[in-house]
């Protein structure tokens, strides 16, 4: 397992994820309120030969999907609160170099943290790499030889 390539793939992410925890409840309201439409309306007819309608239809299909944003939103909730832990995990400014390289990345960051903490580019990338090892440590305890 690449635990280094999986690290970096979950901190690019983490700000999508943390921004999904306000927007699948939202979905999930929308979803209720065009429920509790479907439910009050009369119904379309009588089904022919076991079928439904089209009503019926759109209420599974609701159902269906509502089940799975739950689902996604308690798979959100915890993963961005294991990539806290181990972003607890490491110094400040190491998870000041983590936020800069893969989790809110901005142009040209190394250069920009190299003046921030007063560093040559070079030992910026060390810190990172060196950053990016404590917080694979933290999340999974292992890291590739």
């Amino acid at each position: 397992m690449d635990w280094k390539r999986m690290a970096i793939e979950e901190l690019k992410q983490y700000s999508w994820r943390k921004e999904s925890l306000s927007n699948i409840p939202e979905r999930i309201k929308q979803i209720n309120t065009e429920m509790a439409r479907i439910k009050s309306a009369t119904t379309d007819g009588t089904p022919v030969k076991g079928g439904g309608n089209h009503r019926e239809d759109r209420l599974i299909e609701l159902i269906m999907t509502k089940g799975e944003l739950e689902e996604n939103l308690v798979i959100a909730k915890r993963r961005i609160r294991l990539i806290e832990k181990g972003l607890n995990g490491i110094s400040e400014q190491e998870r000041k170099i983590l936020e800069l390289f893969y989790i809110n990345r901005q142009r040209d960051c190394a250069t920009r943290l190299s003046e921030d903490l007063g560093y040559e580019k070079r030992h910026i990338y060390n810190l990172k790499d060196a950053a990016l090892r404590k917080y694979v440590l933290s999340m999974y305890g292992a890291i590739e030889p």
